[in-house]
Parts: C-alpha cells; structure tokens; sequence
C-alpha cells in the first residue's frame, strides 16, 4: 500500500467519487420494517436519525443508532432493520481506487452523536435539500434522473462539500483512508475493458485475456496481485453495479433488464442477483419506493 503522504494529485482522479442519492425520508412503522433487509455494498454510506432507530448487524456484530446519532454501515455483507416511526437522512456515494478498494474500508459499523460533528448534520441537510429541489424524487438513484449542466455542477459542489464533512467524521472516528500501490497497466486495461463492455454481449476471462496481451493464467495472477480477488468476481461486480442502475430506472421492465444484462430467462437473471446480494431484484427495486 502506498504512504497517503506519496500520493500525487494524478492519484486521487482515480477515486472517480460518485453520489448514488441523497434524500430526506419519513415513513411509518410499518414502511420502515419493510425497508429491513440483507444487503451486500461496497459503498460509502451514512444515515442521519432524526426520529426511530436503525440496527445493522454483520459478522463483527451489531450497531444501534437512535435519534441524533449518525450510523456508518460496514461495507460487505450485513443485515439492516429499521424501527420507526422513522426520518432520517440518506447519503450514499461510491468512492473506490483502479484496485476497486473503497476509499475509507468500513469492516465494521461505526456511531457517533450528532453534537460531535455538527457540520456533517449541516451538509447532509444542505445537499438532500439541493438533490429534492434540482431533481425531484422520481427514485432514489441520482443516475436515473434528468439532469440539466447547472443542475449537475450544483450537485458537484454540494457533494464536495459533503465529502469535505465525511472525510472529518471519518478522522474522528479514527478511520485512515486507504491508498492503493502502484498499478499494473494490464490490470488498469483490462479493468477498463470490463467498465465499459456491452453487457448483453457474453465476455469470457479468455477472451479479456486475450484483450490485454496475456493468457488467461497471467490475468488471474495479476488480479490476484493487485485485487486478492479474481478478474470474474471483479466482472460481476461491474455487471452488478448495470444491473441496479438498470433496475432503478423508472419504467424499465424486469425481463428488459435480464435481457440487457445477457440473460435469456428471467429467472437465471434473477438467481445470479440474489446469489451476489442476497436480495431477489424485485426486492431491491421495491426497497428503493418505499416512503415515496
């Protein structure tokens, strides 16, 4: 890994920091239990409780935050349960290196009380405000929403304030940003490919191989170099990330989404989903209007 005190501007444009949403929501006891889950994500994620209480529970155990605290969920698997009546806010963003690692790795859920930070509160407020007012709540993904330039550099700024705020909460949390080391080309490459591949169009690991000048062996040895993971788990990752987005978009049929993703059946779309994140499609697409 390299020392956070080496990076070079060049670095950080690899991070490529996006906000998924942003919104204020209440609900009632029933919505909100509805919203309880099992959920795998690699995002950066923070909930602001106004009113109720959300539980997250992963290996390392379980986190409880009530009104005016903030919740961190740990990054990977985990369960979540909300008892309401609820409101609060949700801020989600995904920020991760070439190596596909997050930029702030959370193993672990973490707490902390409002009055500890009081800005964080502010700019959550500041750019959910900013989202509803630009935007509208048509859905909670940003991704799926007519965007006019202004509209889209106003969100930029807000969400550079926000990040400014995370990054704080983060230090006083005692969380360390992670930097990743040197990159090989060929994985960067290959990474690249995978990104923007045509997803109802099949890719074999051969054929990726193939792409970047190595054999099939050599690419699994430098994804296990750079990732500790092979180049396939990284491929459904970037296949899953489409599929979401996909099934987010107001209008967009179930069957459409399995055929755009390379799925013939339906139901081979929808086993491969819940086998990645533990949530049938349906599900996650459900989860995402509940309060609206």
């Amino acid at each position: 890994m390299k020392d956070r005190n080496e990076l070079i501007y060049e670095d950080w444009l690899g991070v490529k920091p996006q906000l998924l949403w942003a919104l204020e929501r209440s609900m009632d006891a029933t919505s909100a239990q509805k919203m309880g889950t099992i959920i795998r994500s690699h995002d950066h994620t923070a909930w602001y409780i106004i009113e109720g209480r959300a539980v997250v529970q992963n290996e390392l155990g379980e986190v409880i935050a009530g009104a005016g605290e903030w919740l961190f969920p740990a990054q990977g698997e985990r369960r979540q349960v909300f008892e309401g009546p609820l409101t609060f806010y949700s801020v989600n963003f995904t920020a991760k290196w070439r190596d596909f690692k997050p930029l702030y790795p959370l193993e672990k859920s973490l707490v902390m009380k409002g009055s500890v930070l009081p800005i964080l509160e502010e700019k959550a407020k500041s750019i959910c405000d900013e989202v509803f007012a630009r935007l509208g709540r048509e859905s909670w993904y940003l991704g799926v929403h007519a965007c006019k330039l202004a509209d889209w550099l106003a969100i930029q700024r807000m969400k550079a304030e926000w990040l400014e705020a995370y990054a704080e909460a983060m230090n006083v949390l005692g969380v360390e940003h992670y930097a990743p080391s040197k990159m090989d080309p060929r994985y960067q490459q290959a990474q690249q490919i995978m990104e923007n591949h045509d997803w109802s169009q099949k890719l074999t690991m051969e054929e990726l191989a193939q792409k970047v000048g190595l054999s099939r062996r050599q690419l699994e040895r430098i994804y296990q170099e750079q990732l500790g993971r092979s180049p396939m788990s990284v491929f459904e990752d970037f296949k899953l990330e489409r599929s979401k987005s996909l099934l987010l978009t107001p209008g967009v049929l179930m069957k459409e989404v399995a055929y755009e993703m390379g799925f013939n059946d339906i139901s081979n779309f929808n086993r491969w989903f819940f086998r990645l994140t533990k949530v049938k499609p349906g599900a996650f697409r459900e989860s995402f209007q509940i309060g609206f």
